[in-house]
């Protein structure tokens, strides 16, 4: 990838300036694959084979890694069906340790976290009344609106406002106005009986939902990775 290290060229080079200090001590060797979503991609190829070709090279100048790793999530999860993957003893898992496949494909993970909170006052918003910083949503119709004690400080995206959505009684409710830094306000207007106090799904654990990290990311044409890392 051209980032940090150094090149399969260059490692004959730095290997003899390693001898020259023999109190300096090779622990492992490391890679990290660009595309390991497509292990049949011939670039992918190419750094598997100039990642094998570096381990055999320290083998035959008498270096032996105690930790060699090439995989983080994706190549980890495409090892159990691609051989060419399962090469070292560690993996740098990232990602699905909160339980995504950066490819979707793995049935087996399941996302670990769920955000929740409750509403916290109930009001009627009448039709050409605007909310919000800069009244971006202006009311088309009466509706009922929830005020949640929850903003972008807590985790919910600012870039969710007026399209994202939450799930009350796992009904989906849209959010309205501008994200505020401690207040989201959504619409209630299709929930019978909505009371103070209801729990509010934030985040849903169900990749299928409209408020799941995989379709919030979606939404806005990010990966996962952007919305677990903000």
């Amino acid at each position: 990838m051209h980032r940090e290290g150094i090149s399969l060229e260059a490692l004959p080079e730095a290997l003899v300036a390693l001898k020259k200090h023999p109190r300096s001590k090779l622990e492992g060797l490391m890679s990290h694959l660009a595309l390991a979503e497509d292990p049949n991609d011939k670039r992918t190829l190419k750094q598997l084979g100039n990642f094998q070709k570096a381990l055999k090279y320290l083998t035959s100048e008498g270096f032996t890694p105690k930790w060699v790793h090439l995989n983080a999530s994706s190549g980890l999860l495409r090892s159990k069906s691609v051989p060419s993957f399962s090469v070292g003893n560690v993996a740098r898992a990232g990602i699905s340790i909160y339980g995504f496949d950066p490819k979707s494909e793995d049935d087996e993970l399941r996302p670990v976290m769920e955000l929740r909170t409750k509403i916290i006052q109930i009001k009627n918003l009448k039709m050409g009344e605007s909310l919000g910083y800069d009244f971006t949503f202006t009311a088309s119709r009466n509706m009922v609106i929830g005020i949640l004690p929850i903003g972008y400080f807590d985790g919910v995206d600012r870039r969710l406002s007026n399209i994202g959505s939450v799930l009350v009684d796992g009904f989906p409710c849209r959010i309205l106005g501008l994200v505020s830094m401690n207040i989201t306000d959504v619409d209630l207007s299709e929930i019978k009986d909505a009371k103070v106090g209801r729990a509010v799904t934030i985040i849903s654990s169900d990749p299928k939902e409209v408020s799941s990290v995989s379709s919030l990311a979606k939404l806005l044409r990010i990966t996962p990775y952007g919305y677990w890392f903000v």
